[in-house]
């Protein structure tokens, strides 16, 4: 399933890349997503059964709660989902656990703590309707606010090379899991290049 989180996160990169080059407002919903896939990645690189039976009591909790507001169509999901616990994932303590535990395995790249870095700002800014987002479209004149289209909050070759950071920082163990030597040298090269490996 890591493996699965990484085709994920390159599927999604790829179509961050080609979004950026034209509507680069925005591009923290797809940076988001992809940092998302960083953390489960690693997560159930690190937990293996217990992060699958986490995810999984995740799912079963949505899948019940779709049931009930939306019936129709909501029970047909719900009937495919075996009885199991239900979870919640918290994302900023679930990154934070993961970070710890990169650290521990002599990972001290600023990628193990990122949840300041990819939620706080970039998607933080672009995904949560909050002060911060909704102030991107407040100009202030002399007497009066206005509204107005936004500039990008980061640059977009920043919101696309560092969401590639995060791919090839999940690639480097999942080919190591499955012994794929040439790409895994490849994003060791890589992330030299940006600093991240020492």
């Amino acid at each position: 399933m890591a493996a699965a989180a990484l085709v994920r996160a390159a599927d999604l990169l790829e179509q961050l890349a080609a979004v950026a080059r034209t509507h680069n407002r925005h591009l923290g919903l797809q940076a988001r997503a992809i940092w998302e896939c960083w953390v489960v990645g690693h997560y159930l690189l690190w937990r293996g059964d217990d992060a699958m039976e986490h995810l999984y009591g995740a799912h079963a909790r949505d899948s019940r709660v779709l049931a009930e507001v939306w019936p129709k169509d909501g029970a047909q999901i719900a009937n495919l989902v075996p009885a199991v616990e239900e979870r919640r994932i918290n994302w900023e303590a679930l990154s934070r656990q993961v970070g710890e535990w990169l650290q521990n395995q002599g990972d001290m790249s600023l990628m193990a703590s990122t949840h300041a870095v990819q939620y706080r700002s970039l998607s933080g800014i672009d995904v949560h309707a909050g002060y911060s987002s909704l102030m991107r479209y407040v100009v202030l004149k002399c007497d009066r606010y206005e509204l107005a289209e936004p500039a990008p909050f980061v640059p977009p070759h920043v919101a696309v090379g560092l969401s590639a950071l995060y791919a090839a920082h999940l690639a480097r163990p999942v080919f190591a899991t499955f012994s794929i030597e040439a790409p895994l040298r490849w994003c060791d090269e890589f992330m030299a290049g940006f600093g991240v490996l020492d």
